[in-house]
């Protein structure tokens, strides 16, 4: 899955599910130097040339997570979970008990 934000976690590509290619986000790459961190960074460093993609070899854990939480709770930044839903990127896919579609 990918999405892009900038340096204010403003959303600039909606998150998705992307196959990695060379010119995947290319569009983005021209101008802009994007930071990729993830488990799909790392296959995307093997196999992109932009000089503007840069990659980062970080791991989300509990502080990172409560850093930002912290963060927006200071700004007062609630969600009203009345209208909050999940995002399903993929549309969803089940099997029947006889293992067929």
């Amino acid at each position: 899955f990918t999405a892009i934000f900038n340096r204010q976690l403003e959303q600039k590509l909606d998150p998705q599910a992307l196959i990695l290619q060379e010119n995947s986000l290319d569009d983005f790459l021209t101008n802009n130097q994007v930071l990729f961190i993830g488990d799909g960074a790392k296959k995307f460093k093997k196999i992109i040339t932009n000089s503007n993609a840069f990659f980062e070899d970080f791991l989300y854990n509990e502080n990172n997570i409560a850093a930002l939480s912290s963060r927006i709770f200071s700004e007062k930044n609630f969600a009203s979970l009345a209208y909050c839903e999940p995002l399903y990127v993929k549309e969803f896919y089940s099997m029947s008990i006889s293992g067929k579609p």
